[in-house]
């Protein structure tokens, strides 16, 4: 069964579903300097949450750029797994798991956290979820 909502993430052309219901919330980011090195930790009430950011190869960016001016908190309410830095946040709704195109497997491995593809709104975004993408940020915390 498909979630209704998926949450977008857009970064450095990139469109990422996620689960709407993996986003525990969406902080802006006033200061980028701020944010350091897995590029760095938010301080959260319940611990440190590792922050990355992507290039378009989903490799992951030593530093902030400055266009990405907002942090994604993925996981669950009470416990967040890690945080995506990106340039915009929406909402994508998905009617049918039939809008969703899986990746064959010769194209699936831990090197790529997307599962399957779709076209809405004019554009190709790729879906993913939490576990896979945990497993590709090599976090080997489970969700």
């Amino acid at each position: 069964m498909v979630d209704n909502n998926m949450a977008l993430i857009i970064f450095n052309g990139v469109n990422l579903l996620l689960p709407q219901n993996a986003v525990v919330s969406i902080e802006i980011i006033q200061n980028e300097e701020s944010i350091t090195g897995a590029i760095g930790t938010l301080k959260l009430s319940e611990g440190d949450c590792p922050v990355f950011a992507l290039d378009s190869d989903f490799k992951l960016k030593s530093e902030c750029p400055p266009e990405y001016k907002y942090c994604v908190e993925i996981g669950q309410p009470g416990k967040v797994a890690f945080s995506i830095l990106c340039e915009e946040v929406g909402s994508v709704a998905v009617e049918h798991e039939s809008e969703f195109r899986p990746l064959r497997a010769c194209m699936r491995s831990a090197a790529n956290p997307i599962a399957s593809l779709t076209y809405k709104d004019e554009k190709l975004m790729l879906v993913s979820d939490i576990e896979s993408m945990q497993q590709f940020l090599n976090l080997g915390v489970a969700a």
